[in-house]
């Protein structure tokens, strides 16, 4: 057999004696790795909350409604008395009173004329709105 310095005897894995070739084994190891996690606290945090008051001026028109009374006198015999009628936009209400005479008979005395306008006028409030605002602090 050949004579082999031992770096190339380490190389081949085998080392070879003169009288005997023995073969010699290298372990191999295998490392592993176990992965795990734990809560922590970090840190806190605070919380603060500001309600902010402002003036707002806030417009709009407001619709009403105006009765205007017209009477009209009347000086009318009448055998009953007239129902509340209506003519055209108008609503008439008939007035009547019992006068004594000889006989008694209904006089229609005036008669209401109720008739409704519309009037728009501007309006004009202020007013507080509120707003909220939140500031977050890490400690």
């Amino acid at each position: 057999m050949d004579q082999r310095d031992d770096s190339e005897i380490l190389k081949e894995g085998v080392r070879t004696d003169t009288e005997t070739a023995v073969n010699t084994v290298i372990p191999v190891l295998k490392e592993e790795v176990t992965v795990g996690k734990e809560v922590r606290q970090t840190g806190t945090l605070r919380v603060t909350k500001t309600v902010h008051e402002t003036e707002e001026v806030v417009r709009a028109n407001l619709l009403s409604e105006k009765a205007q009374v017209t009477r009209i006198p009347k000086d009318e015999v009448v055998q009953e008395a007239p129902p509340i009628r209506t003519e055209g936009d108008e609503v008439v209400v008939s007035v009547v009173k019992e006068v004594v005479v000889v006989t008694k008979q209904l006089r229609l005395v005036e008669e209401l004329r109720i008739s409704k306008s519309q009037v728009t006028t501007p309006f004009e409030e202020s007013i507080s709105l509120l707003s909220e605002e939140v500031v977050i602090e890490r400690t």
